[in-house]
């Protein structure tokens, strides 16, 4: 037999759901940021770092309804392209994977470019959410994934390793988890799993990286 909701606490629902609504419909900022670790021995070469090509869908980026997504034009500063790049640029070279890696290296051993097929995250009401809050059920779905590819080159554009991970979330949260406002720093662990992973294959491939011509 199903239990009577009272009048006062279907308005509390509902002013819940509206105030989620109303959160969720302003702009998160996000910056993507990396954070893997530092290494004890870097893998000894000069690496130059060119600007990854960004292949993602057009709608990655795009908001749904009553959602946020971290790398929409209202909420990501510049080009995904820049700033993904940016981060791995800084990651690397704070945590020493490399001797030296800058975007514009004088005669580098490698040179170092990639695709960004995928990188979104976003939050939002599912369609059944607006049930299910009346019962105290999850209300917002979050999800997004991080597809990157890397590629190692020698100066007269010999290919010399390859490398491609993806990593994919998709969970639930109640309004008051907030997850709109958390989708930045979700879709960032993905992002650092993703590169952990990318840093893992090239520590195998250590020794046809610095293997000389």
């Amino acid at each position: 037999m199903p239990v009577p909701v009272s009048p006062t606490c279907r308005a509390l629902c509902l002013l819940t759901v509206a105030a989620a609504l109303c959160a969720a419909c302003a702009a998160v900022r996000y910056q993507p940021s990396l954070v893997v670790g530092h290494v004890d021995e870097p893998i000894p070469v000069r690496v130059e770092l060119r600007d990854l090509t960004d292949a993602t869908p057009p709608e990655d980026a795009r908001r749904t309804l009553g959602g946020t997504s971290a790398t929409s034009h209202e909420s990501l500063s510049g080009d995904l392209s820049i700033a993904v790049t940016d981060a791995i640029l800084t990651n690397l070279r704070n945590d020493g994977f490399f001797t030296e890696v800058r975007r514009r290296a004088g005669a580098p051993d490698l040179v170092l470019s990639g695709t960004i097929r995928r990188f979104y995250g976003k939050s939002y009401v599912h369609p059944i959410g607006w049930l299910s809050s009346l019962v105290g059920l999850p209300l917002f779905t979050s999800r997004g994934t991080v597809e990157l590819e890397l590629a190692f080159e020698r100066a007269d554009g010999q290919r010399v390793g390859a490398y491609h991970s993806e990593v994919s979330f998709a969970e639930w949260g109640t309004a008051l988890d907030a997850p709109q406002r958390a989708i930045g720093a979700r879709l960032d662990r993905a992002f650092g799993d993703a590169m952990r992973d990318l840093r893992a294959q090239m520590s195998r491939d250590r020794a046809r990286l610095t293997a000389k011509r």
